[in-house]
This record gives C-alpha cells, structure tokens and sequence, in this order.
C-alpha cells in the first residue's frame, strides 16, 4: 500500500467501512524482505543495502520464484544485511552480494543457505544454535534432512536438545549439547559510541 493512502486506510478501518479497494492478488511468490532501515542503524544502510540490490537484480536475470523488497528493521543489525524471506520466515545474516544467488538458489530449493543462516524463528536461541549444528552434521551438497524437535532439557547454561532426523530413505535421532557463554559485544553500529555491553551467546556441538 502506497504511504499517501494510509490515513484513508485507517480512517476506513476504523469505521467499519469495506477495504475491498485496497485488497491485492495473492503473492505468487515467495517474499524476501533486506533491511536497509539506515535510520535505525548505519550497517544496515551500508550493508543491506547493497545486498538489497544484489538480490534484486539477480532475481531479474535468473528465472528464480522471488519477489525482493527493502524493508524496515527486523532485528539483529550486527549482522547485517538482514534478510527474511516469507512465508517460511526464515532469518538469515550478513548476506553478502556475492552471496545472492547462491542464496537464492538454496532457498529456490527449499533449502536453508547455512553460511548466513540464523535458525528457524519458531524456536529458541538455544534451539536454534542446535537445529544449525544439525543441518551442518547431516547436510549433503545437494541434500538437506527435515528435522523434528524431540526434546529440550537443561537450565539457562547447558542445555540437552534432541531432534528426529529424516534425509531421502534414511532417518534417526541426534543429539545436540547446547553451552551458554558470555561475551561483550557491540550489537549495531549505533552502540559504537558507548562500546560493547555483556551478551550471552550459544555454542551446539553435536553427538551422533
């Protein structure tokens, strides 16, 4: 929707009046969203913003079943550029633009581009630190397993996930140990200023 027609928008919405006006066709495919919200943090104007453009015109030389789109913040500007892609809402960070079309081909598979993958945004930090150490243990060049959570065990230090796992005819179980540890760190480059404060940061290691 078109920024000058938001008050009309809401001013209909508010009223009860029918928005049939502003309905859209259904997408017919997949969105990817780059931030480039320079506003709220330089690297992401620096950064995402490039990527943005890598993305777009990769998608308008290859036959891939995208739509690309700048977008406002979505979190995690220290690794940026930031990158959703809808609707499997799949979060990706420092993607760069020699990365576009290899991501975009992983993605154009229904495959998660490890290098700049973040983890499912259904799970927990922990969860997803383990479900990326599980993708990059079972994961063939062609071939990425399904994986189900079975079981999450633990406190806010160590932490005992397990998963189902299913690749072509083969499937087991794996099991992933999960440490906390804290580090300093400086999250976006608007905290450059102040310098690094104290995070807390997941490391998976994985037992077959």
């Amino acid at each position: 929707m078109a920024r000058w027609e938001l008050e009309a928008f809401f001013g209909a919405f508010q009223s009860g009046t029918r928005l049939s006006q502003w309905e859209q066709p259904a997408m017919r495919n997949d969105l990817v969203l780059c931030c480039t919200h320079g506003t709220k943090d330089k690297c992401c104007a620096k950064y995402g913003y490039k990527t943005f453009k890598a993305l777009a015109s990769t998608v308008a030389e290859h036959p891939l079943p995208f739509e690309v789109w700048e977008s406002s913040h979505l979190g995690g500007c220290r690794l940026a550029a930031s990158v959703i892609v809808l609707p499997n809402v799949r979060k990706y960070g420092r993607i760069t633009p020699e990365q576009a079309l290899s991501f975009l081909q992983a993605e154009a598979r229904q495959q998660r581009f490890l290098p700049g993958y973040r983890g499912s945004s259904q799970l927990t930090p922990a969860q997803q630190s383990a479900e990326i150490a599980a993708l990059t243990q079972l994961s063939t060049e062609a071939r990425q397993p399904t994986l189900a959570l079975i079981s999450d065990h633990g406190d806010d230090q160590a932490r005992e996930i397990r998963f189902q796992w299913r690749l072509d005819q083969q499937q087991g179980e794996l099991t992933v140990h999960c440490q906390a540890t804290t580090l300093w760190r400086v999250d976006t480059c608007a905290d450059l200023a102040q310098g690094p404060t104290e995070s807390t940061v997941w490391h998976a290691m994985v037992n077959g």
